[in-house]
């Protein structure tokens, strides 16, 4: 067993964003609390913030372990860590770092950012039930930890900013709504072809999210939770019929049990 690690850095590179954290791993009692938590935009300027951030943290000896679903992101990212961290404190985490049976044909190919969001989500459950696991960012993933805790899948669908966007690039005359005003719930009638954009992006995703939980459910013998997370996991829950909890921080948690796996390896 190595030796203990009193705090790890995480990063998690999206699609569209990149947050940031620090756990205690390594030892431990109770449940892994993600402090510090630094979110932005996947953006010229990304690094700055994440600069300015790591500035404050003044760590000494910092190990650091980072997922991607993101190239470019990542070697951006890498090359500003490269400065910062040896080799040899630096972990890009796979899938075989997580404590997860994935019941798939290919689980190399499942993001890491799925891997996270369920192996936190696994490790909150209820022992005798399942978890659907719904996080919501570029794109918006529906997946289902079963009670025995194997990964079993689940569904991918574009995202509010990226079905946003596809209208405006797809068509001549609708524009490219700014989801970053989604701020409220939004009511069912558009009264101008902005707010009819809004209303169809926003009960659009809410709508499928429900049918496939529902689908997912149907199939299961136990009762299940229901937790989101991601960007725009807080505004979504807030209108799911099904009771559900919202964990901002759930992909990081994931990557600290990841972490906290490799450690005592």
């Amino acid at each position: 067993m190595t030796e203990p690690i009193q705090t790890v850095y995480l990063a998690n590179i999206g699609n569209s964003s990149i947050e940031c954290g620090k756990v205690k791993v390594f030892p431990h009692t109770g449940p892994l609390a993600v402090t510090d938590v630094l979110r932005t935009d996947l953006k010229s300027h990304a690094m700055t913030e994440v600069d300015q951030w790591f500035s404050r943290q003044r760590p000494a000896n910092e190990r650091w372990f980072v997922g991607s679903v993101c190239s470019e992101g990542l070697r951006e990212f890498e090359k500003w860590l490269s400065r910062r961290a040896s080799r040899e404190n630096r972990h890009l985490l796979s899938h075989v770092d997580f404590d997860l049976h994935v019941s798939l044909d290919f689980p190399e190919r499942i993001g890491t950012d799925r891997l996270a969001a369920a192996t936190a989500a696994n490790c909150r459950r209820n022992p005798t039930g399942s978890a659907v696991v719904v996080d919501s960012g570029t794109a918006v993933t529906v997946d289902l930890v079963d009670e025995k805790g194997v990964f079993q899948g689940g569904a991918i669908l574009p995202g509010l900013k990226l079905a946003a966007e596809s209208l405006g690039w797809g068509t001549d005359q609708l524009p490219t709504v700014d989801i970053a005003r989604f701020d409220e719930v939004p009511p069912f009638l558009g009264k101008d072809t902005v707010q009819a954009i809004r209303v169809g992006l926003y009960w659009g995703t809410v709508g499928a999210i429900e049918r496939i939980v529902e689908g997912m459910r149907a199939q299961l013998s136990e009762p299940s939770e229901i937790f989101l997370t991601g960007g725009g996991g807080d505004l979504i829950a807030k209108q799911l019929r099904t009771a559900s909890r919202y964990v901002p921080t759930l992909v990081l948690e994931g990557l600290a049990l990841a972490a906290e796996n490799v450690c005592s390896r």
